[in-house]
């Protein structure tokens, strides 16, 4: 049985526009999306800080504290417990909220490597990394000391350095870049590559990282499909 993980949770340390924010919609809209576009036997689970919001047709997981502290982006580094089989299943399919589920994905999630990571389409820019963390399919105990070796000491150290950290520096640091990965062609497309604006005959998946939600205007004039997709 696949696990399609979502994560959502407010860290009160950064301020964002009270629109930007993801609220209770964005989990039914990932519910509905994978409904439409799933057919897989699969269980959905939203791991949060508010259980008691979960919608219907969603089971809510705690969000582990032990790597997470305000100001950080360390929260999906608890998809590597090594007892995480416990907390949220075998096979782990992960998508960030900010991604829009556009067509069928089975062939995206019955890969069978035991973690299959999403290259970073803008890596070679500065603060770049070379893996995007936005999306991840891993069986449950892989590569557990990426979550055990994590020190948020020295996380911290490094940020008052001035350096940027975040879980997809962590992970990218950890993880080889021959590691398994979905190959161009997958139907897995970064939003700021799409030829003016314009959905691909081929996407299946549309990630849209940066401070812009998919429900806004602005961002739906850009790309207009989502009125259809992003419901």
């Amino acid at each position: 049985m696949l696990t399609a993980v979502c994560f959502w949770w407010t860290d009160p340390a950064v301020k964002h526009k009270p629109r930007y924010r993801y609220t209770v919609r964005d989990v039914e809209i990932r519910r509905d999306a994978l409904r439409r576009h799933l057919t897989v036997p699969y269980e959905f689970v939203c791991v949060t800080d508010r259980p008691d919001q979960v919608p219907e047709g969603a089971r809510a997981v705690e969000l582990d504290h032990k790597v997470f502290a305000p100001g950080t982006r360390y929260a999906k580094l608890m998809l590597f417990r090594r007892d995480i089989a416990s907390v949220l299943g075998e096979r782990l399919f992960y998508l960030d909220l900010d991604a829009a589920i556009v067509r069928n994905i089975d062939g995206i999630v019955s890969r069978e490597d035991p973690l299959v990571m999403l290259r970073n389409v803008n890596f070679g820019q500065p603060r770049r990394t070379f893996f995007d963390t936005g999306m991840m399919l891993l069986s449950a105990g892989v590569r557990p000391d990426i979550y055990e070796h994590f020190n948020a000491q020295h996380d911290q150290r490094r940020r008052e350095d001035g350096i940027t950290t975040t879980d997809q520096w962590w992970i990218s640091h950890c993880v080889s870049p021959a590691n398994a990965a979905w190959p161009e062609g997958s139907g897995v497309y970064n939003a700021s590559r799409l030829d003016g604006g314009c959905l691909p005959g081929d996407a299946r998946i549309v990630l849209f990282p940066g401070k812009r939600h998919l429900s806004w205007t602005e961002t739906q004039e850009v790309y207009p499909w989502l009125q259809e997709h992003y419901r």
